[in-house]
């Protein structure tokens, strides 16, 4: 009787220690589920109306975990410029920089090269040499064309209307040629003046308007709505942009 007693016992003792383990594997693996995932650094899918920026060396050095961590999505950036004076080239010197730290935080990138050419031929080199500096950086969002109106003392002050137009086809077409896709980058006066929107309709937009709301007859696809943008990770100010994503 006391040898059964003791099996019993024992047996009791088995089972409850089988129940123990059961429970604690069942907490580890609540815990386990519950526990939010690690933070992606993949780019993430865009929709809606997105909040980014465009930046050069002008911005100086900039912490690009801390501009993801602010809620920007997405980066446009210099690659390089042309003189409105004498119109010679150069690399922005912390394009790669930039293109780099911003696809390494996860935003979309996107970029851009300042244009001050006069011949299609101009328009062209530029192209190649942003291409250039791209190398193997694949971008996520467009190659943009800005070619801006400086004064009548510039280079391109007396540059008639239907010559940019040439000039921004040589770039856009050289862009596609290379693997990326075209985009132009304007202001309002711009396009009431020299740039007729309806002969290069088939590239992306990227308006400059600074305002509370966007007020333009055309669709565009970026808009950068002020130039006095505080960003955390960014000390000097810095261009901000909304993109609105097919």
């Amino acid at each position: 009787m006391a040898k059964k007693k003791k099996k019993q016992q024992k047996g009791l003792l088995l089972r409850c220690l089988i129940a123990a383990v059961a429970a604690a594997a069942l907490i580890v693996g609540l815990v386990f589920l519950l526990k939010p995932p690690p933070p992606s650094k993949e780019p993430p899918v865009l929709q809606g109306q997105v909040p980014g920026i465009d930046v050069s060396s002008h911005q100086g050095q900039i912490d690009w975990e801390k501009v993801a961590d602010s809620g920007i999505q997405f980066a446009i950036v210099r690659l390089g410029y042309r003189s409105y004076g004498d119109g010679t080239l150069h690399t922005d010197q912390r394009a790669k920089e930039n293109l780099a730290g911003a696809r390494a935080a996860g935003l979309k990138v996107g970029a851009y090269f300042f244009s001050q050419a006069v011949t299609e031929a101009e328009a062209e080199t530029e192209a190649a040499l942003a291409l250039g500096i791209l190398g193997d950086f694949q971008l996520d969002l467009p190659l943009a064309y800005d070619w801006e109106y400086v004064s009548e003392a510039a280079r391109t002050g007396d540059l008639e209307g239907a010559q940019l137009i040439n000039c921004v086809h040589a770039f856009c077409e050289t862009v596609e040629a290379g693997g990326e896709e075209p985009m132009v980058y304007f202001n309002q006066d711009l396009a009431n003046t020299r740039l007729d929107l309806s002969e290069i309709e088939e590239y992306p937009f990227w308006l400059a308007q600074y305002a509370e709301s966007l007020d333009f007859p055309a669709k565009v696809t970026f808009w950068q709505h002020s130039d006095q943008g505080k960003i955390q990770g960014i000390e000097e100010n810095v261009d901000l942009n909304w993109y609105w994503p097919e």
